[in-house]
């Protein structure tokens, strides 16, 4: 994040000088300035990471004795015994910036004794540097506001007022304002300001009622937004994309005229994403916000039995109703038409079951369509659709055809959007989950007109390639995540990725605070083992990504590098980390030269990029 290079640089030099004063351990412990923690040779510990992460819990106890009464006078709220919840908090801190610190060692016969230790003035900077982390997060919070991500906007800012409860400051100033009033203000705001207009509704069978919604904030469209709803008492998880959703009543709800919702701004489920948060969601009092809403849905009220009549005289009216298809063609599709014919075709035949019928001649696609319509139970919802139609790499694709897919394990429900990709005489080839339209829009269709260079070709490839490595996971597809990882260069168009000759090198350079690239907790080939373990045992499976960057190397336009930080959640597991690649246009076909996947928590500054990489030859 912003500033952590030159925060930790600064408490290391601090930390460094000190050391270099030549204190003995006996000065330290007895001049009453250093708060300490000490391991003695005579506990007989004989592994030296292990003497130093003893001792650097002793000095967070010991600080956490001393500073107790600041948290209490700066009124932060603590979360059940006081001195233990403020030893939790400091611990916090010993996750990264204490471990700056260069603590006196020595090997005895016994085993290792070890010294850290902390001048009493240096704990400012110590807070200070929480204090930055927690204006980034704060900013990241506001930009994705004002994306209309109100999901990422509402975790961050939720996540803000969490690490303000680990500084013992009663303000903590932010251009001017009280950033712990103004974190509240933003999250009260975006649930308050969200609107949920009812558009209509559906009767799919007699015990099954869809109610369509629209989601506007600021009278835009969300982009994304998760919430829950009350069915027959129990809450259903949805997912709000592009400010559409279809909620879904069954049974006994289907005489709802209102619906019960709960916005989501807590984000517990995710809280693993920062280690701080992680080990602070215990030990302090969190923030309660009002976020129930009743949505009228604006329909007279009917019995059960009225309802089922209802959709007894629906049926055969909505099965007659036909398709209607409306795109945009900017780039002078000469076959258009049939491209709306085969999606006609496609759509159709996910609607009534048979996809694997249709396409059953082509091996790849039947495959394809199987796993994803089994693993993620895809449903058509609507009976009208628009759709771009743009030019890519080897052909044609239709973005994007709204579907719903169900997930009942998990208690989750929600709208995607597939991406349907053609070759150059309208045979479809590939068929994929988008990732989100915002990225697409972000950082891709606006290079459309950009005529002085490739970008516009470059970063539809890299979205395309993001939505294969999706749809990877999503349907299971081993095949697909092994090329993804493999130590070779891989070709990324086309409908399968394959293998390809390498013919440019990319040196690996690291700052300080980075990893060795063998240092990423497992290999290659452990992560996919273990993937395709999980694979075989989970009953639902769902992919997301919180954040992607592509950035474009200096000097070298046809050198992109994408930094993304996936949520893995499924029945019984969940992870997250990140995935960096290195991707290179250079050649004929544009191929992957470096995937690195970094799991668990990583800062910023750990995070391996492209700056870390230099062509030799």
């Amino acid at each position: 994040m912003r500033g952590n290079m030159r925060k930790y640089f600064i408490v290391f030099m601090m930390f460094f000088v000190l050391h270099c004063l030549g204190m003995s351990p006996a000065e330290i412990k007895s001049c009453g300035e250093y708060y300490y923690g000490e391991v003695l040779s005579s506990e007989g510990v004989e592994d030296l990471c292990e003497a130093k992460d003893k001792a650097l819990l002793r000095l967070s106890q010991n600080i956490s004795v001393m500073v107790s009464g600041d948290f209490e006078s700066s009124k932060v709220e603590i979360d059940g015994e006081y001195s233990e919840s403020v030893e939790k908090i400091m611990r916090t801190y010993s996750g990264i910036t204490l471990r700056n610190l260069t603590p006196v060692q020595s090997r005895e016969a016994e085993g290792w004794q070890v010294l850290c230790y902390l001048h009493q003035d240096s704990l400012a900077s110590i807070y200070n540097a929480r204090k930055q982390t927690i204006i980034s997060i704060y900013e990241k919070a506001i930009e994705n506001e004002e994306k209309l991500n109100l999901s990422s906007a509402l975790q961050w800012y939720y996540y803000s007022l969490i690490l303000m409860n680990s500084i013992p400051l009663e303000r903590i100033e932010y251009q001017g304002a009280d950033l712990r009033l103004e974190a509240a203000d933003r999250i009260k705001q975006i649930i308050e300001d969200v609107k949920f207009i009812y558009e209509r509704e559906k009767m799919v069978q007699d015990d099954i009622r869809d109610v369509y919604l629209r989601l506007e904030y600021k009278g835009k469209p969300v982009k994304l937004l998760e919430f829950s709803y009350m069915v027959k008492g129990v809450p259903e998880d949805e997912v709000a994309r592009d400010g559409r959703v279809c909620c879904r009543l069954t049974g006994a709800s289907i005489t709802y005229e209102e619906l019960e919702i709960e916005i989501q701004y807590r984000y517990a489920k995710n809280r693993k994403q920062m280690t701080e948060i992680a080990q602070l969601w215990d030990a302090i009092v969190k923030a309660d916000f009002e976020n129930e809403r009743k949505i009228s849905l604006q329909a007279s009220r009917k019995s059960e039995s009225q309802m089922k009549k209802y959709a007894i005289d629906q049926q055969p009216q909505y099965e007659k109703k036909e398709m209607k298809l409306h795109y945009s063609n900017d780039d002078n599709c000469e076959v258009a038409k049939q491209i709306a014919g085969s999606v006609y075709d496609f759509i159709a035949s996910l609607q009534a079951g048979n996809l694997i019928e249709t396409y059953k001649e082509d091996d790849f696609l039947r495959d394809k369509l199987s796993d994803m319509c089994s693993y993620n139970q895809v449903e058509v919802i609507d009976s009208e659709y628009e759709y771009a139609l743009n030019k890519t790499y080897d052909g044609w694709e239709v973005r994007s055809i709204p579907v719903y897919c169900n997930y009942p394990s998990l208690h989750r429900r929600g709208m995607e959007y597939l991406v349907l990709d053609f070759n150059e005489q309208a045979i479809l080839q590939d068929v994929n989950f988008s990732v989100f339209s915002g990225l697409y829009e972000n950082h891709v269709a606006k290079f459309r007109n950009d005529a002085a260079d490739d970008a516009y070709r470059h970063r539809q490839v890299l979205v395309k390639f993001l939505e294969k490595y999706r749809s990877a996971y999503m349907n299971r597809d081993m095949a697909t995540l092994n090329q993804i990882f493999a130590e070779e260069a891989v070709i990324i168009v086309g409908r399968m990725l394959k293998e390809g000759d390498t013919k440019r090198n990319y040196e690996y350079g690291k700052t300080e605070l980075q990893p060795d690239i063998e240092y990423l907790e497992m290999t290659k080939q452990q992560f996919l083992v273990r993937q395709e373990q999980i694979f075989a045992q989970q009953q639902d499976i769902c992919l997301g990504f919180s954040s992607c960057e592509f950035n474009q190397k200096n000097g070298e336009k046809d050198v992109y590098g994408i930094s993304m930080r996936q949520q893995y959640s499924s029945t019984g597991y969940s992870d997250e980390g990140y995935l960096f690649l290195l991707i290179d246009f250079k050649e004929s076909d544009p191929m992957i030269y470096v995937r690195s996947w970094q799991p668990a928590e990583w800062t910023e500054d750990q995070l391996i990029k492209l700056s870390n990489y230099r062509v030799t030859n």
